[in-house]
């Protein structure tokens, strides 16, 4: 449903070419759609990708680099969340603070970019350098090289460069659910006051009715 869902956004988006691409919340989902797909495929393949020499691992079928290639595409969907808050504050910069699109793009827009791929690539690569993308018995991601063997098999139980990650994972989608609905609160603190100030400065069209019909009738 994932993947249908992105497709749909990159086919609606592409189809008028230019047009929506000039927009910033356009370019910012568009982006999002692609990484998105990648990710939701990723997964899609389950545990086929994982080495076929893997203990208890129904259907796996791929070696190593399978592995490898299923877990930084998993791990590049870091970057769906960060487009998310992205967007939120894109929205909270244009209601709450007033801020043109132009200005936005010129100041802002190029570090979301940033942050969202080059951040979930780096640390993934390095991931695949340190060896941390492994069986985890339903798809090949973040898990200790030794987890899956006997403890007298192997020398070093846990992986430290992926320990290491998955705390910083866990530390960093705090971080966004923190910035997504504090954007998300700001905009609907927002648009309520600027509904009670249009409905202070409204003219009460029932009065105005009535007002006309007693002339009428004087």
């Amino acid at each position: 449903i994932s993947i249908i869902g992105s497709l749909s956004i990159i086919y609606i988006i592409m189809k008028d070419g230019r047009s929506k691409l000039s927009r910033v919340p356009n370019r910012l989902l568009f982006a999002m759609s692609i990484i998105d797909t990648c990710s939701s495929a990723a997964y899609a393949c389950s545990t086929s990708p994982i080495p076929k020499d893997a203990k208890q691992t129904y259907g796996a079928i791929g070696n190593s680099l399978t592995c490898n290639m299923q877990g930084f595409f998993i791990h590049l969907g870091l970057g769906v969340p960060i487009y998310n808050a992205s967007l939120c504050l894109y929205y909270l910069g244009t209601i709450r603070y007033n801020m043109s699109e132009t200005i936005f793009s010129e100041k802002y827009e190029c570090y979301m970019h940033a942050i969202a791929i080059f951040l979930p690539f780096v640390t993934g690569a390095m991931a695949i350098i340190f060896g941390s993308f492994n069986d985890k018995h339903i798809f090949c991601y973040l898990q200790g090289k030794c987890s899956n063997l006997i403890s007298s098999e192997c020398e070093e139980a846990l992986d430290t460069y992926g320990n290491i990650m998955m705390i910083f994972l866990y530390i960093w989608y705090f971080v966004i659910i923190v910035v997504i609905c504090t954007s998300m609160v700001l905009v609907h603190k927002t648009v309520q006051e600027k509904e009670r100030l249009a409905r202070k400065h409204s003219f009460p069209t029932h009065s105005l009715s009535r007002g006309n019909v007693e002339t009428r009738e004087g």
